[in-house]
């Protein structure tokens, strides 16, 4: 077993995991408006759902504004859409 992937299952079955990372991708004033905090946490959802994916999804699926903000940065700049979309 990769220590990766390990490190990543721990850290989606924290229950707050996931939605510290949609809450930085949340627009302002609520979230951060920041390129590449919002381009690296969308890379990072990708790492983790490649790494555990049925625990990703359980977590999105269970979080309120889960799908509403993978759907959301469709509409972001290119670089960061291209990121959603490989999700």
């Amino acid at each position: 077993v990769k220590a990766s992937a390990v490190n990543a299952n721990l850290f989606v079955r924290r229950p707050d995991s996931v939605p510290r990372i949609f809450a930085m991708l949340e627009p302002e004033p609520v979230g951060i408006d920041d390129f590449y905090v919002r381009y690296h946490s969308t890379q990072l959802l990708t790492v983790l759902l490649r790494a555990c994916p049925h625990q990703v999804v359980a977590a999105v699926l269970s979080s309120p504004a889960g799908v509403v903000r993978l759907m959301d940065m469709l509409g972001e700049q290119e670089a960061i859409r291209n990121e959603a979309l490989q999700l």
